[in-house]
């Protein structure tokens, strides 16, 4: 600090004579603290020349999503520009800028453009979508709106929600208590996905039950009609066909389809690197628990025969023929509880997929073995030659890596009692549409105070310390 700015300092401390502020001063600096502390209401159309009268996102589950923007500004406009986005989880820019016709409407200008889903694929309930306009006006200038978003949602049917931590299942037929079954399914197969594979759950995952396998495929796009259940681990979200009857259907296919989806976050990577069809399809069939004595024996007959295909053929997905379908998926999940039992777990596999490496650098890497390898050890396991008559190569058992925290959740008696219905979120006769139109008097170059953050208080004190003010100045004029 400079010296004569300390000394004036000083003496404004200890002189006598100093000369106190007249209360008009203070109650002029009071004010206008006061005014600061109002946020503005102008709108941006004011700030900015643009005037709108409609911005809005109409959802169209699960087809498309129609987007439609009305609006005026002074000028000859050139251009209009949609930008949108949404919240997956993505190596590429998530976000995407579409060119959108205009016409004159009356005295206003109408833009509108539909996403057609079944070029991208469904985006499913939870998604979050964001989007704002660009509009290019003769000689250069541009016009940006304010950004807004809108949750993708089912509306075409009325749901339930129960949750518990992280976790939460939404379903439209059946009473709370197969709400309950359900989220008791999720927890205790995330918690055995951690506990026995070492494969940590996500923080968020939304289960969406339908009533049956019609009503799930009818909430996707081009799938087929065997169909009953899918992951979209991107959005951290599942999607089930379950009837409330079919409680022996949930406990297969439940820990299933949430294997796909934390396998598949835990290996997210921008490098390239993804696991084959028979390590995807082997966790998730291994979490569906003990093997069932008929896909074992399925398996050993086909060994027995020398019809059982190679390891490396499965990696690029299965056959179309049900029945072989149905072998490579017993056989893909024999093989991941061979790892489990000889390796000790899956987190170094996974890992190694993450950091970039290619399936069989990935192998070698954490058991030892490339995939000819694995193969073969596991066939010699069971008593049979390899594939290629070669050799049993020998799985390297390797530890869980130290200081990867792998958190076991409660038992299920204790999450039952945590856990809330939230019953009708939507209503039963609710449109199969969602629309959103959000306030076009939101300003631009003012930030936005965070959602739920209190400004009254600050208010309340700036009111009190006017208050002050004022009776202070009418004592000294009295006074006077």
């Amino acid at each position: 600090m400079p010296a004569s700015i300390a000394k004036a300092g000083t003496k404004n401390r200890s002189s006598k004579n100093n000369k106190r502020p007249s209360p008009g001063m203070i109650l002029r600096i009071l004010l206008t603290a006061f005014l600061l502390l109002i946020p503005s209401s102008r709108p941006a159309a004011a700030q900015t020349g643009l005037e709108i009268q409609h911005d809005s996102a109409r959802v169209v589950f699960p087809d498309e999503i129609r987007f439609e923007f009305s609006f005026q500004l002074p000028g000859d406009v050139e251009r209009v520009s949609l930008l949108y986005a949404t919240n997956a989880q993505t190596c590429q820019n998530a976000a995407a800028r579409q060119s959108v016709d205009f016409e004159p409407d009356g005295n206003w200008i109408l833009a509108e453009w539909k996403w057609d889903l079944h070029n991208v694929g469904s985006l499913p309930p939870g998604a979050r979508l964001t989007w704002n306009w660009e509009i290019t006006v003769a000689g250069g200038q541009r016009y940006t709106t304010p950004e807004q978003e809108i949750s993708i949602e089912d509306l075409r049917y009325s749901w339930n929600r129960t949750s518990y931590g992280g976790i939460s299942v939404y379903w439209t037929a059946g009473t709370s208590a197969f709400g309950q079954r359900l989220l008791e399914l999720s927890v205790q197969s995330l918690a055995r996905l951690s506990r026995e594979m070492g494969i940590e759950a996500p923080e968020n995952v939304r289960l969406m039950v339908y009533p049956g396998a019609e009503a799930v495929q009818g909430a996707g796009i081009n799938l087929p009609d065997w169909t009953g259940g899918f992951a979209v681990p991107e959005y951290s979200t599942v999607m089930l066909g379950i009837n409330p009857d079919e409680l022996e259907w949930a406990e297969t296919i439940i820990p299933h389809e949430l294997a796909h989806l934390v396998s598949d976050q835990r290996i997210f990577n921008c490098k390239g690197a993804d696991m084959p069809t028979w390590l995807s399809e082997g966790i998730s069939v291994a979490a569906e628990g003990p093997q069932v004595a008929e896909e074992r024996q399925l398996v050993i007959t086909a060994l027995k025969n020398s019809n059982l295909p190679d390891l490396r053929s499965l990696s690029n997905g299965f056959a179309a023929n049900s029945q072989r379908a149905s072998l490579s998926y017993a056989q893909s999940g024999m093989i991941v509880r061979y790892i489990l039992e000889t390796a000790g777990g899956l987190e170094n596999l996974l890992q190694s997929i993450q950091d970039g490496q290619s399936i069989d650098r990935a192998l070698e890497t954490s058991l030892g073995v490339d995939t000819e390898g694995l193969d073969a050890a596991w066939r010699t396991s069971l008593g049979f030659a390899a594939a290629d008559g070669t050799a049993q190569p020998v799985v390297t058992r390797t530890p869980r890596p130290k200081g990867t925290a792998i958190p076991t959740l409660v038992l299920w008696t204790q999450a039952a009692e945590a856990a809330t219905v939230t019953p009708g979120l939507s209503a039963t006769t609710a449109p199969t549409d969602a629309v959103f139109t959000p306030s076009p008097t939101l300003p631009e170059s003012i930030p936005q105070p965070a959602r739920g953050a209190a400004i009254w208080p600050f208010l309340a004190i700036a009111a009190a310390l006017t208050a002050a003010a004022i009776l202070f100045a009418a004592r000294r004029t009295s006074r006077r």
